[in-house]
């Protein structure tokens, strides 16, 4: 069984407040991982996970912002390589679906799902490539 080593590791995780990324992030840091959570409009959300990051000895940064927006992106790594120079992970996880018959999907909502499950991946990987770590990781999380 391997042991995962990520202490002092930085992990910038998009949609980390709540689901999958807060589970994400909680795990990253029972491993020694400084995260930054990335979310979008749960501020609520984002606080509880960062407090339970740090009531299990953990830190972190929240980093608000639509990453299906370059100017957002760019902001979240600038913010986060000021406060921790590299990044060594960076976790695509940000992702919308709708429920609704395929038919009835308007083009609009269709260019948002795309632009939040795709786009992201490709503004976030363009942004943090500079800044990681030689032999940083970057995982795509897809449903």
């Amino acid at each position: 069984m391997h042991t995962i080593m990520l202490e002092g590791k930085t992990a910038l995780i998009s949609g980390a407040s709540r689901g999958i990324g807060r589970r994400i992030a909680l795990k990253f840091v029972e491993h020694g991982a400084f995260v930054a959570i990335n979310y979008v409009s749960n501020d609520n959300a984002a606080k509880e996970t960062l407090q339970l990051i740090r009531e299990n000895g953990g830190d972190g940064v929240l980093l608000k912002g639509d990453v299906s927006d370059v100017a957002n992106v760019e902001q979240i790594v600038k913010t986060l390589v000021e406060k921790r120079e590299r990044i060594d992970i960076l976790v695509n996880n940000a992702g919308i679906y709708i429920r609704n018959i395929f038919e009835n999907i308007p083009v609009k909502i269709w260019e948002k799902i795309l632009s939040v499950n795709l786009t992201s991946c490709y503004h976030l990987c363009k942004q943090v490539i500079p800044h990681m770590n030689p032999n940083g990781k970057i995982i795509f999380i897809y449903l």
